[in-house]
């Protein structure tokens, strides 16, 4: 068995959805260090398609057939750098499918509206607006069984 973390921004860009019983192959990097706090830090892969094959970063390309999928739920706490997830705060939940992922949604605050424009429109941002605690999510971790673990430079 192998577990990879998959971050949200991987499957979301391309609309991708992995269940359970499928069966992937896809670029992976080695993740950042020390991101969770937990034993999530010692899972040795993360599912990356714009891995840099030949980097400094070891890549691979990996394959099985999905045995389970992991949604990954943090704390947040606000840091020099940013919001960033509070170490040791990882939750766990068990899903058939990432199209199931239950996701958190900040509150947002808007800006003022901008003046109307020749056409009438008018335009306004809005910015979310986190709490020391507040619940997001982070991403999967997916279980491979009958895995394969193939350099990528070896594969491409």
């Amino acid at each position: 068995m192998l577990r990879v973390l998959c971050t949200d921004s991987e499957l979301a860009e391309e609309g991708d959805v992995l269940a359970v019983g499928d069966r992937p192959e896809r670029l992976a990097s080695r993740p950042a260090l020390g991101f969770y706090g937990t034993e999530l830090d010692d899972i040795e892969w993360v599912f990356d398609r714009y891995a840099q094959v030949g980097s400094e970063r070891r890549t691979a390309a990996i394959s099985g057939l999905v045995v389970s999928i992991d949604a990954v739920y943090v704390s947040l706490t606000h840091t020099l750098q940013g919001w960033a997830p509070a170490a040791g705060t990882a939750t766990l939940e068990a899903l058939y499918s990432t199209a199931r992922t239950r996701r958190p949604e900040p509150r947002i605050v808007w800006e003022a509206a901008s003046a109307p424009d020749q056409h009438g429109h008018t335009y306004r941002a809005g910015y979310p607006m986190f709490e020391e605690g507040a619940k997001s999510f982070t991403g999967w971790v997916i279980t491979l069984a009958e895995e394969h673990v193939h350099p990528a430079d070896a594969v491409l």
